[in-house]
């Protein structure tokens, strides 16, 4: 047996997160213009290093498996 998960996470906004996600889900706000960059989940250290010193290009990190 397989059991999939799906890991999703805020350092920011808690509060709003969850109504953010109803939104993408019902399809009335697309993140795609939003995603400044990708790179694999291991370079999760990285990732967070871009956005603490480059906050006026990286508005959002996609992190995939």
């Amino acid at each position: 047996m397989f059991k999939e998960a799906e890991i999703v996470g805020s350092r920011v906004y808690v509060d709003e997160f969850q109504r953010t996600l109803s939104l993408m889900a019902r399809g009335y706000l697309k993140p795609e213009p939003l995603i400044t960059h990708e790179m694999p989940l291991g370079n999760g250290e990285k990732a967070f290093k871009i956005l603490d010193e480059n906050p006026n290009e990286a508005v959002k990190i996609l992190l995939k498996p």
